[in-house]
C-alpha cells in the first residue's frame, strides 16, 4: 500500500562486502542544497528484514517509530523495486581537516522489466564546514560535466512502479 513512500521513508537491505545491512531513512529537508535526512542502520543476518534491530534504535515516540510499529507492517512489506549497482568510495580531506566522503554509483533501478539508470556522484560530509561540499563540488564541475540531482533511488524506484500513461493515439478524421 506504500506506507512507506507516504510517510516519505525507505527501507533497505543490503549486502556489504560479505555482511548484510538493513537501513531505514525517512523525513528529510534541504538547506542550501544539502539534503539532510534521518537514517538509522543496523547489521542483518541475510538478506531479511529484521523490524525489532531497527525499532530498538529509534526513540519510541517519534514519528518514525509509529511508522514501524504499525501491526501489520511486517505482512504488508513487499519488495517493489530493487537497486543494483556498483559503488566505489574515497575518502577525501581538504587543506583545512574537512572530510568528504566521495561515493561513485552506477548501475539501475529496477521494477519488473522496467529500469533507469544510477549514474551518480554522492558526497557526504564526514566531518568539518559544509562549504567544502561545495569547494568540491566546484572543483569537480571543472573537470567532469556534472549537474546536481535530487531524487534519491528509492524516489527513482517509486516512479517505475508507477502507472505509465498510454501513448498518445492519431486521430483521423
Amino acid at each position: 500500500d506504500l506506507a512507506l513512500q507516504r510517510g516519505a521513508a525507505a527501507l533497505r537491505v543490503r549486502r556489504v562486502g560479505r555482511d548484510w545491512v538493513q537501513t531505514f531513512k525517512a523525513g528529510g529537508r534541504v538547506d542550501a542544497g544539502l539534503h539532510q535526512r534521518e537514517e538509522w542502520e543496523t547489521p542483518v543476518a541475510g538478506p531479511a528484514l529484521d523490524l525489532a534491530a531497527l525499532r530498538a534504535l529509534i526513540a519510541p515516540d517519534s514519528e518514525w517509530a509509529a511508522l514501524l510499529t504499525d501491526a501489520g507492517l511486517a505482512d504488508k512489506l513487499l519488495p517493489i523495486f530493487t537497486t543494483r549497482f556498483r559503488r566505489r568510495t574515497w575518502m577525501l580531506r581538504s587543506v583545512h581537516g574537512d572530510v568528504v566522503e566521495l561515493a561513485l554509483d552506477q548501475g539501475a533501478v529496477h521494477h519488473g522489466e522496467r529500469q533507469t539508470p544510477i549514474s551518480e556522484i554522492e558526497l557526504e560530509l564526514k566531518h568539518g564546514n559544509p562549504a567544502a561540499l561545495f569547494e568540491l563540488a566546484l572543483a569537480l564541475q571543472d573537470t567532469i560535466p556534472l549537474r546536481v540531482g535530487s531524487i534519491s533511488k528509492a524516489e527513482r524506484g517509486y516512479a517505475l512502479c508507477a502507472p505509465q500513461p498510454q501513448p498518445p493515439t492519431p486521430a483521423y478524421a
